[in-house]
């Protein structure tokens, strides 16, 4: 099973653990967000090191603001189940947040080579963590909901997931030269495959190396 399998039936599971609580406003907009971007965003699957800087920085944001609402929450006088739903909703987000790693190594050495990145599966991560950011929140605003504590700061969880997704929507739209060769970000989707058969033909003409499929690795 794939995270993004993972992270479509972690959404559904709090939602079922606050089916009795009304869906914040900003819950429903990180929702709709993601289903938008995963509609009309295209990106032909190759990035700029600023294509990706800009999205890293709009997503280590979010990450900070989801680590500060996280410890002011078991800070509180939660529940222990609400504590439980939180915190597997927390590992849940942090599991998606992990796999930046792969392109965070890509980007590094991009930006040293001064070329653009491949990157296939990188809208499909970004969608996932937008939709593990949403779990996260629901689950915050059902245990705020059941338990009747106080959190300060899950409405900025949305507003920044909000801001990740106009980041994203931003980039990977314009053609980009891949004459003088690609760094791959080694991924754990099977996007690169698919992706390969696609470009394959055009780039055997002018990217030596390109073809050495051991380097993609499917975890």
């Amino acid at each position: 099973m794939t995270y993004h399998n993972r992270s479509m039936q972690m959404a559904g599971f709090f939602s079922a653990f606050g089916e009795d609580c009304p869906k914040s406003a900003s819950y429903l907009a990180m929702v709709a967000r993601a289903d938008e971007l995963e509609r009309t965003w295209n990106p032909t699957g190759f990035y700029t090191v600023d294509d990706m800087a800009s999205v890293f920085d709009a997503t280590a944001a979010l990450g900070r603001q989801a680590t500060d609402v996280g410890i002011a929450f078991y800070a509180g006088n939660s529940s222990p189940r609400s504590k439980r739903e939180v915190r597997t909703a927390a590992d849940g987000f942090w599991a998606v947040a992990k796999l930046s790693s792969d392109y965070l190594e890509a980007w590094r050495t991009a930006r040293a080579a001064k070329k653009p990145i491949a990157a296939p599966g990188f809208k499909r991560w970004v969608i996932d963590y937008l939709r593990a950011a949403a779990a996260l929140l629901r689950s915050i605003e059902s245990a705020v909901c059941f338990d009747g504590v106080v959190v300060n700061g899950i409405v900025d969880i949305a507003k920044l997931t909000i801001a990740v997704a106009d980041a994203a929507k931003r980039i990977g739209k314009a053609a980009i030269s891949i004459a003088g060769g690609v760094v791959d970000a080694v991924e754990k989707t099977g996007d690169i495959v698919a992706f390969l058969l696609k470009w394959t033909p055009y780039l055997a003409l002018g990217v030596g190396g390109y073809l050495a499929y051991n380097k993609f690795v499917r975890k």
